[in-house]
């Protein structure tokens, strides 16, 4: 992933006013590429799935970021991850105006994906959330 998107994502999640009602649900605990051993719930965490760089039909340099955000609860109701959830949404849904991302203008943000699942085994929840991020050179 572009340090520079990392950055991004870490500045509207940490320190934004619209990053509040995240930060409410979950603390500290917003991770980049994994959570540290046995982390207190419920933690968020995430990471570069792809990206790719192209240009566009007017000629002008392009970095496509594919990136999934995972939401983790242990709890028996999945409440909270469905809470965390849309606060994700409302942070980073077509949020093309508001994420910084020095040295690049974003051209878009849009979810692709969203699955909540549940494990069989510990009956811990999860809930993916894929971006897709056009960012202009």
């Amino acid at each position: 992933m572009l340090p520079e998107l990392t950055t991004g994502i870490m500045e509207r999640v940490k320190d934004s006013a619209d990053g509040s009602a995240l930060r409410a649900l979950i603390a500290s605990r917003f991770y980049e590429e994994e959570a540290p051993e046995d982390p207190a719930y419920p933690y968020v965490v995430f990471y570069d799935m792809s990206s790719h760089y192209a240009f566009d039909e007017f000629g002008s340099p392009n970095e496509w970021q594919t990136i999934e955000v995972s939401v983790f609860d242990d709890g028996y109701s999945n409440t909270t991850v469905k809470d965390i959830y849309k606060a994700i949404v409302a942070l980073f849904d077509n949020c093309e105006q508001s994420l910084s991302v020095s040295g690049y203008t974003v051209r878009e943000c849009l979810r692709e994906l969203s699955i909540l699942t549940r494990d069989p085994d510990d009956n811990s929840w999860s809930y993916k959330i894929q971006y897709h991020i056009q960012l202009e050179a």
